[in-house]
C-alpha cells in the first residue's frame, strides 16, 4: 500500500464507518463502490452481503470472505432521566469502554454519547462491567429528550480512531474484522489485472459476530468449491502475554495458515507450498479451539463440503476499541491469497475422489 493511495483511502474509510452486525450498509456500499471498476460485476443479497466477481463463466468457483461487522451495542431502554440502557452485540471488552464515546445510529443522523458507570466512584474488586451496570449518556434532560434523537432498538459503535503508528502499524476499532473486508478487496483487484483460471468471488459478508449467518447464505447462493475465510488472529507478542493454545500470533511475521479440521489439509499445503515458493512469509496457526468459531467453519460444511482455508491476521487488543495490526502481514496475506488462486486450473480437485 502506498500513502495516500487508493487502498489507503479506501482503508481508512471502511474502517470510519458505522456496521456493527446487522447493521453493514456503509461498510458493503463502499465495497461494491470500491471494487466496481475492477470486477466483473458486484452486487447484494437480502441478508446484507456484498459480492464482486471476476470470471464468473468459469465452472470452478473460489470464494473469499471477510466479515464486514464490527462488535457493538444496542439500545434497550432509555430511562426517565435520558440515559440509556443497552446490550452487546458481539462481544466488546466493555472493562475498556468506560468512558469512551460512541456514535447511536439513529433515524436522523448519528447521535454522540459515552459509555458510563458510577463516574464519582473508584473502581472495586468485583465490579461489574457487563452491559447492565452501565449506561450511555448522550447529554439528553430526560426521557423525551433522549427520545427524539434516538430510540429502542439503535445500534451503536464506537467513534472512528484510525491513524498509522511507527514502523508500519496502525491503530483502530473494528480491525475484526473489516481487515479481512480490506484484503479481499485488494485481492480482486490484484487479480484482476492477471488472468485467474477460476471464477473468484469476493464478498463482505455481514453478521459474523452473530453467528456466521451472512457467510452460511453466500456460500449457499455462490456454491463454491474453494472457500478463504480471511479473520484477525490475537497476538500475543505484547508484555506479559503467553503463548496459548491459540499459537504463538506476532505482527509483522506474517499472515497466519490455520491447520484445523475445519481447513482443508490439502489447500492449507498448497498454501504453504506458494509461499514458500514466493518468499512470502506466513506463521502456522492452530486455533483457540480444535474448529474456530469463525466463518471458515459455516464454509466447510455447506452442501456436499467446501475446501476451506482460514487466514488470520496478528492482531493486538482484540475486540477493544483500539487493536493494532502490521501493513506488512495484510499486504502478505493478499499475495499469499491471490497467488494460491492463481496456482488453481478449473480442474483442480483438493480431495481423493
Amino acid at each position: 500500500m502506498k500513502k495516500n493511495s487508493s487502498s489507503e483511502t479506501f482503508l481508512e474509510k471502511l474502517l470510519s464507518c458505522a456496521s456493527p452486525s446487522g447493521f453493514e450498509d456503509e461498510a458493503h456500499d463502499l465495497f461494491r463502490e470500491y471494487l466496481a471498476p475492477y470486477a466483473g460485476r458486484c452486487w447484494g443479497d437480502v441478508m446484507g452481503n456484498a459480492y464482486a466477481v471476476l470470471n464468473e463463466k468459469s465452472p470452478f468457483k473460489v470464494m473469499i470472505t471477510g466479515h464486514a461487522d464490527e462488535i457493538g451495542l444496542q439500545i434497550t431502554q432509555i430511562d426517565e432521566n435520558g440515559f440509556l440502557r443497552f446490550r452487546s452485540i458481539g462481544a466488546p471488552r466493555y472493562s475498556a469502554w468506560i468512558g469512551i464515546e460512541i456514535e447511536i445510529l439513529g433515524a436522523k443522523g448519528k447521535v454522540p454519547g459515552v459509555i458510563a458507570k458510577k463516574d464519582q466512584e473508584a473502581p472495586k474488586t468485583g465490579d461489574s462491567y457487563e452491559p447492565g451496570s452501565l449506561w450511555v449518556d448522550i447529554g439528553a434532560k430526560d426521557k423525551a429528550a433522549a427520545a427524539k434523537l434516538v430510540q429502542v432498538g439503535d445500534y451503536a459503535v464506537t467513534r472512528p480512531n484510525f491513524k498509522f503508528l511507527d514502523g508500519g502499524r496502525f491503530v483502530s476499532k473494528a480491525l475484526d474484522d473489516k481487515i479481512g473486508v480490506y484484503i479481499v478487496a485488494e485481492v480482486i483487484k490484484e487479480l484482476s489485472r492477471k488472468k485467474p483460471k477460476v471464477a473468484v468471488y469476493g464478498v463482505a459478508a455481514t453478521q459474523e459476530e452473530s453467528g456466521s449467518r451472512g457467510a452460511r447464505v453466500a456460500t449457499e447462493a455462490i456454491k463454491p468449491d474453494v472457500g478463504f475465510a480471511v479473520d484477525v488472529w490475537g497476538a500475543n507478542d505484547t508484555p506479559e502475554a503467553k503463548c496459548t493454545d491459540g499459537g504463538e500470533a506476532k505482527l509483522g511475521n506474517g499472515p497466519g495458515i490455520f491447520r484445523n479440521p475445519n481447513n482443508t489439509r490439502a489447500l492449507v499445503d498448497r498454501m504453504i507450498n506458494v509461499a514458500k515458493k514466493a518468499n512470502i512469509p506466513y506463521q502456522l496457526a492452530p486455533h483457540y479451539q480444535a474448529v474456530s468459531w469463525t466463518d471458515a467453519s459455516v464454509i466447510q460444511v455447506s452442501g456436499s463440503g467446501v475446501a476451506t482455508a482460514l487466514i488470520g491476521i496478528p492482531n493486538r487488543y482484540m475486540h477493544y476499541q483500539t487493536e493494532i495490526c502490521d501493513i506488512a502481514d495484510v499486504n502478505n496475506a493478499v499475495k499469499l491469497i491471490s497467488e494460491t488462486i492463481l496456482s488453481m486450473s478449473s480442474k483442480e480437485k483438493f480431495y481423493k475422489a
